[in-house]
Order: structure tokens, then C-alpha cells, then sequence
């Protein structure tokens, strides 16, 4: 993880530990996962909960919430929206 907030992206030897989890965040800018750490810190522990169940749903099938929903949750992942989009979407 201190590779990722430090250069950006994972490297290949830590891909191979998390190899879905490692493509998905070392996808992300950092800024992006600076504000998705800070919203998951300040957030309650159910949307906690939701946050890391979209996220790993999201990794796993991104095709599983539509083309639609996926399209507005992922640009709210990019803007430092994503919990203000699920509260919406919940």
C-alpha cells in the first residue's frame, strides 16, 4: 500500500500478491485514493461497510450495477465523491 501512495501505481512484484485488489487501486490516481482513505476514516461503520462492499463488487464485476450507476459511481470515485454518491444512490 505505501508503494501505491508513494509512486502511484503498485509494482509488478506486489501485483502478484494482490493481483485483482493491486489492478483496481493501482488504476486509481492518487488523489482519488487520498480522498476515498479520508471519506472511509470519517464515514459511520455501515458505510464503511458499503464502501468497501461497492468497491469490491465494483473490482470484481464492473459490469454488475449497469452501465449507468457504474458510469456515476466511478466518476464520483475520481472526483472524492464516492460516499456523498452512495448515500444518494442508497
Amino acid at each position: 500500500m505505501a508503494t501505491a501512495a508513494g509512486a502511484g501505481r503498485i509494482r509488478r512484484t506486489d501485483a502478484v500478491t494482490w493481483p485483482r485488489s493491486a489492478e483496481f487501486i493501482s488504476t486509481l490516481p492518487r488523489a482519488t485514493m487520498i480522498a476515498l482513505v479520508s471519506d472511509w476514516v470519517s464515514a459511520t461503520p455501515d458505510e464503511q461497510q458499503t464502501i468497501e462492499a461497492t468497491l469490491q463488487q465494483l473490482q470484481q464485476d464492473p459490469e454488475f450495477f449497469g452501465p449507468e450507476l457504474t458510469e456515476r459511481l466511478l466518476k464520483a470515485l475520481e472526483s472524492g465523491k464516492f460516499t456523498e454518491a452512495l448515500r444518494e444512490e442508497l
